[in-house]
Parts: structure tokens; C-alpha cells; sequence
């Protein structure tokens, strides 16, 4: 079943300078993602030029592989972006790194993931993604801790770029649409649980996407890293049959997603071990795949706490 989506008509894995469209038409079907403000920064990321944000080649797809996915995308920290994208993450600390809620989250807009709708270049400068993102609380900084502190502070929660496709009802633009929490508060759209206007008189226009999902989050996100792997796969073929298997861009997208399912199943036979015992591993080693360990003996997975999403912001 996997292997069929990546059947696409071919006119669908053309290349593409919209990054929204990209990922919303192109990504699932191996189609290529090329655009002057942005270069190849590794293995996992574009880099915007002007920025120098990073963008996650991937995305997080929380549609469940709908036609009518939309593309947000999440700001984040290099701690938090390296916990979110990794795939032997557990469920919850990836979740955990995503979500905007609890004490001291500074949830303005009610509980979820908190996105924009514009990627890096569709920005003037990283100071305007900041602004938007996190203008009440580094007024508030400036005051209590100093503007040295807030240059310093805030920039690194901008530094990287993590697309997610959802479904439409699944995204609140909190300009238009309140949140659940707003409306048992009693807010208007574009009012702040704290009473904060979004678009303030005489200040710059915000935006601000809140996603919430439908069902479980663990089980949400584990159905997204399901949809990574078809994906990659399905851009693997594409770029195969588009350049030959020896191109520099085939050989990329066969090693992202070998690197992934490298991942994934270390994670796996970690967990194993921990639920069975230290006995546990040398039986799940029966099941090793023989194309995975012809590259290179299993990783242990990383471990850890969860890294907090950030302070929220907006």
C-alpha cells in the first residue's frame, strides 16, 4: 500500500519555487523543492539565505495523508527542532517539544502547537518573525531583564523551521477563529486570553495559527512518522527514476531514508529491551533487517527528558 502512493502522474513531481505548494501538492509524490533564497544546509535542512533559519526538509504530517492537508509552520529552537525531528524520539518528548501549553507556557491563545502561516522568505528579517511571534513578552523582558538579554535570548527560539500539514479544521487562526479556549473565556477573535490584541493600532500585523489535533497526540505523531517514511520512499523512487540512481539527489533521498528507518528501528529494539530485559536484544537481532544492517552496525538510541516546546509567545 505504501509503495502505490508514490505511483503519482509525473507531472506532480515537478520541481517547485512555493514552498507552501510544495508541501501541500509536491512533497508525498518526490517532487523537488528549489528556490534562489534558499541552499542546502545538510543532510536534514534548507537554509534561508537572508534568515538564516533552517527548514526541515521533511514535514510532520498530522492529516493523516489527506489531499486537503494544509502547511503551517512552527518556529523553534535547535534543542527543540533536534528533539522533534529525530525519529527515535518517544512520542511524547516530540509531542511534548511541539505543544504549547501548561504552567508557564504562556498559552495566549489557548492550548496547542502555535504556527505561522509564512515561511522564512516571506518575512523581512528574523527581527519581524520575533516581533510576531513574541512581542508582548519581550516588551516585557526589555523592562525586567534588559534589551542585552532579549537580543541574546530570543533569536535561537526562531532558528529553525519545522513544516506540519494538518487538516483545515484543525487550525485555528486566532485573527478569525477563536480557539476553545477563547471562547470560554468569552474572546472575540483577535483578543488573547489576557486580553491582548493580535493586531494592536499603529504596531505591525500578526499572525497566528494555533493546531490542535483530533485524537491522541502520541498516537497522532507516531501515525506521522508512518507518513515520513512512505514519503521518503516515495521521493527516493522519484528521485531514481528522475536523475538514475547514482545522481547525487537520488543517492541523498535513499540515505535520508535509510538514516530514518535506521532510526526508527533502533528505537524499537531499544524499547524492547528496557520492557523484556538485557536478554531482549540478542532475540530482536533475529528480526534485524538484512538492508539495514549492511549499513552499519544499529545505534543506540538517544534518551532524555523532554525539551520544552519554549514560552509561547504571540
Amino acid at each position: 500500500m505504501a509503495r502505490s502512493r508514490s505511483r503519482r502522474p509525473r507531472q506532480h513531481a515537478a520541481t517547485d519555487s512555493n514552498l507552501k505548494r510544495f508541501f501541500e501538492r509536491g512533497y508525498h509524490w518526490g517532487g523537488a523543492f528549489e528556490h534562489p533564497d534558499y541552499c542546502v544546509a545538510d543532510g536534514h535542512c534548507w537554509e534561508h539565505r537572508g534568515t538564516g533559519i533552517r527548514v526541515w526538509r521533511d514535514a510532520i504530517d498530522l492529516s493523516g495523508g489527506r489531499a486537503s492537508a494544509r502547511v503551517v509552520f512552527h518556529y523553534t529552537s535547535p534543542i527543540a527542532f533536534d528533539c522533534i525531528t529525530a525519529p527515535e524520539r518517544e512520542a511524547e518528548e516530540v509531542w511534548a517539544s511541539l505543544v504549547t501549553e501548561g504552567e508557564g507556557a504562556n498559552a495566549w491563545w489557548g492550548k496547542g502547537v502555535y504556527t505561522v502561516p509564512l515561511a522564512p522568505h516571506q518575512w523581512d528579517s528574523v527581527a519581524e518573525i520575533l516581533d510576531n511571534n513574541f512581542r508582548n513578552m519581550m516588551a516585557r523582558d526589555v523592562v525586567s531583564k534588559g534589551r542585552a538579554f532579549v537580543n541574546e535570548e530570543y533569536p535561537p527560539r526562531v532558528a529553525f523551521c519545522v513544516p506540519i500539514l494538518a487538516l483545515p479544521d484543525s487550525l485555528y487562526d486566532v485573527s478569525v477563529r477563536p480557539t476553545p479556549e477563547m471562547e470560554a473565556a468569552g474572546k472575540r477573535a483577535g483578543e488573547s486570553l489576557a486580553g491582548k490584541l493580535l493586531d494592536e493600532p499603529g504596531k505591525p500585523r500578526r499572525c497566528c495559527v494555533v493546531l490542535r489535533v483530533q485524537g491522541v497526540p502520541e498516537v497522532e505523531v507516531e501515525g506521522a512518522r508512518s507518513r515520513l517514511v512512505v514519503a521518503l520512499r516515495a521521493r527516493a523512487e522519484a528521485a531514481s527514476e528522475r536523475f538514475g540512481e547514482h545522481h547525487r539527489d537520488a543517492v541523498d533521498a535513499a540515505q535520508r531514508l535509510g538514516n530514518v528507518l535506521l532510526a526508527q528501528g533502533s528505537a524499537v529494539l531499544e524499547r524492547r529491551e528496557r520492557m523484556l530485559g538485557p536478554e531482549a536484544p540478542r532475540h530482536a537481532d533475529l528480526c534485524w533487517q538484512p538492508g539495514l544492517a549492511a549499513a552499519g552496525p544499529r545505534p543506540a538510541a538517544g534518551s532524555g527528558a523532554a525539551v520544552p516546546a519554549g514560552p509561547g509567545g504571540f
